[in-house]
């Protein structure tokens, strides 16, 4: 009872320390999340139409000019189509020139089926040219489980594989929403860690946001299925579907990266200088208030 003046005293003054140390000394400030390496759509090689594969020619990190072509497709019932095809279209020609002089009304019938038998066999034989895959541009080849391709069917628009050049490798890397402002404002430096290699520290720069908030991953890789950081829809069979707002970002790394990393998980970490531990709470708590009352 005697020290209760001392106590107080002594209790203000850490509490004092304890707030002007959260209100004044600053620490670092970070944004961390993961990202997938992509080699950007348009590089994609997919297939233009059903088939089994036959052969591929390319081997991995194997510079290709775009017109050789990368692997092969076969149709078992192609020919067979399109000679019927043929056969009929001459029919249908050896017909028309015969009513042309005595049937006029059947003349103008038998154009239009030979304008469609035409048409079958012009698509017939654009199949069949489509048949034999090309990569898009020319770089560097990786075909996705090129051991597995050979005697595979295939649907039209799968992808099998990339044309890459390193110095054009983007990092797909979605962020919460509630960081996006932060992101924008103040970002000094961004550093990514390869998950192959996570003790080196690599450097990239920012190459284009999302306007606008996503539900949609862009790759599966980040979803929390399958090891990721965000939660996604259970009821998506691709694991794609966001159950939250994200924002997608593009970063470029500013080291060349091996054709074999594409798909490859990264470790993303945004430098925002340093602020008080107080205003990062405060940011923190408003944030949880913002989304717990979806305001």
């Amino acid at each position: 009872r005697g020290h209760r003046a001392r106590a107080l005293g002594i209790t203000g003054a850490a509490l004092a320390v304890i707030i002007g140390a959260l209100s004044l000394i600053p620490v670092p400030l970070t944004t961390l999340t993961e990202g997938v390496v992509s080699s950007g759509p348009e590089t994609q090689i997919v297939t233009e139409t059903d088939g089994f594969v036959a052969t591929t020619f390319a081997q991995t990190d194997r510079a290709t000019d775009a017109a050789i072509p990368v692997l092969t497709m076969s149709d078992p019932f192609l020919d067979a189509r399109e000679a019927t095809l043929r056969t009929d279209l001459r029919e249908i020609e050896s017909r028309l020139r015969n009513a042309a002089i005595n049937d006029l009304a059947g003349a103008r019938i038998l154009e239009e089926q030979r304008e469609h038998a035409r048409a079958d066999l012009a698509h017939a034989v654009e199949r069949r040219e489509n048949l034999e895959v090309s990569a898009p541009g020319t770089g560097d080849v990786v075909l996705l489980a090129k051991d597995d391709l050979p005697g595979q069917f295939l649907r039209k628009g799968t992808l099998v594989g990339y044309v890459v050049e390193p110095a054009r490798f983007v990092i797909d890397v979605v962020v919460p929403e509630a960081r996006v402002d932060l992101l924008n404002a103040a970002t000094d430096a961004i550093d990514i860690r390869l998950a192959s290699d996570p003790s080196t520290a690599l450097t990239a720069e920012m190459r284009r946001a999302t306007p606008s908030a996503i539900s949609t991953l862009p790759n599966s890789a980040l979803s929390s299925l399958a090891g990721g950081p965000v939660v996604t829809d259970p009821g998506d069979p691709e694991a794609r579907r966001t159950l939250s707002p994200t924002f997608q970002l593009q970063l470029e790394p500013t080291q060349p990266l091996a054709s074999s990393l594409i798909g490859q998980r990264v470790f993303v970490r945004f430098d925002h200088g340093y602020e008080p531990l107080a205003g990062q709470m405060y940011r923190a708590l408003r944030q949880l208030f913002l989304a717990r009352f979806n305001v």
